[in-house]
């Protein structure tokens, strides 16, 4: 996945470069539209915990974009994400659902032939429930809760009024509250054991399409 978003964000870096210079240049006050994407990790830096570390950097989302003036625009999103992988030699199935919405607001600087670079920061709120079964019925139930603030840098590229394609990085502080609860086979829960941490993550990017209207 990491390999295909850097691969994806260099072919948008070249496109960008190429057009640029018989791009219109469509982005004003007042515009707005909606952007799809999908967000990758592209670095491990300070991230630990298997599988739950991909689920927790790797989702699709959709998010509307209001330009309020020439140079600033606010960019509030909804992501989800839902994987299950199932072990072969037990073919015991896991579960990872990922939810939450982000605000994000952003400086445009205007590269000239339809090209822009912005940066700013995002909030995000995150929900995130994994499900780890055991081969004998019991599980672990393990529920994330997180708030972060990032700083964003990105490029977007317009093809014409209405249709552009865009990516960004991202690195930020996350407050995590985690609880995770073991049980038997029989669905008796034990004690819940709750942690909290703060993670610095320099390991997100999004890349994706944004439709003005």
């Amino acid at each position: 996945m990491k390999k295909a978003f850097l691969a994806s964000l260099m072919v948008f870096l070249m496109t960008a470069a190429i057009f640029a210079q018989d791009a219109q240049q469509p982005i004003s006050g007042g515009k707005v539209g909606l952007s799809f994407f999908t967000a990758e990790r592209i670095m491990d830096m300070f991230i630990s915990e298997g599988n739950i570390k991909a689920n927790y950097v790797e989702y699709n989302g959709i998010s509307m974009i209001w330009h309020v003036t020439d140079s600033f625009a606010l960019e509030p999103s909804f992501f989800f994400m839902f994987r299950d992988y199932t072990r072969k030699n037990t073919d015991v199935t896991d579960e990872y659902w990922t939810i939450g919405g982000a605000l994000g607001i952003y400086y445009y600087s205007n590269l000239s032939g339809g090209a822009y670079m912005y940066v700013g920061p995002r909030g995000d709120y995150m929900r995130m429930e994994v499900t780890d079964n055991n081969s004998n019925g019991s599980y672990d139930q393990i529920n994330t809760n997180s708030f972060g603030v990032s700083l964003v840098l990105g490029l977007k590229y317009m093809f014409n009024s209405h249709v552009g394609i865009f990516g960004d990085i991202s690195a930020g502080y996350y407050f995590m509250e985690q609880e995770s609860t073991e049980y038997s086979s029989t669905g008796t829960p034990g004690t819940p054991d709750k942690r909290e941490s703060n993670i610095f993550m320099m390991s997100k990017g999004l890349i994706g399409v944004t439709l003005y209207f």
